[in-house]
């Protein structure tokens, strides 16, 4: 069989677009309720580059996504329906947090952390949330301080 002069450059392009697509970041998926732990996020704190994409999968109609404005350190905002799968992208390092809108109250709520080891900007520690979801963003950002090794960083949401 003969070779054209082509397939050289006709591997060269396609190996650039492979790779390409894996510039383009990774999908990471947050399932939103499980039958073990129906009122969570899995995983509650979810670690990423940036260019990733989170894929937040709804398991039922009673769940959602929404990103809490005052807990995104960069300029990434969604907001899902009840039942919506949703994909967001984030291209800025920081922490975001996030909540379903139906189960709130029962404190499910979790973090997308972008980068390596982003600040804990004082807004996320401040923000105000009903008890549930207070205490369960102490426990995720206490976590994220020792994952980050930055356990003095920051003060924890009174």
């Amino acid at each position: 069989m003969r070779r054209s002069a082509f397939t050289p450059v006709i591997a060269l392009v396609a190996g650039l677009v492979s790779g390409g697509a894996a510039l383009a970041g990774e999908k990471v998926v947050v399932r939103m309720g499980s039958e073990d732990d129906p009122f969570r996020f899995h995983p509650e704190i979810t670690y990423i580059a940036v260019g990733d994409t989170v894929v937040f999968e709804a398991s039922n109609h009673t769940y959602s996504s929404r990103s809490i404005a005052n807990m995104c350190s960069g300029n990434v905002a969604w907001r899902g329906r009840l039942g919506e799968t949703v994909s967001v992208r984030f291209d800025e390092p920081g922490i975001y947090g996030f909540r379903c809108d139906a189960h709130y109250n029962m404190g499910m709520v979790g973090l997308i952390v972008v980068g390596d080891n982003p600040p804990i900007d004082p807004r996320i520690t401040s923000s105000r949330h009903p008890p549930a979801a207070k205490e369960e963003f102490s426990r995720l950002l206490d976590e994220v301080r020792r994952h980050s090794g930055t356990l003095a960083s920051s003060q924890a949401p009174e």
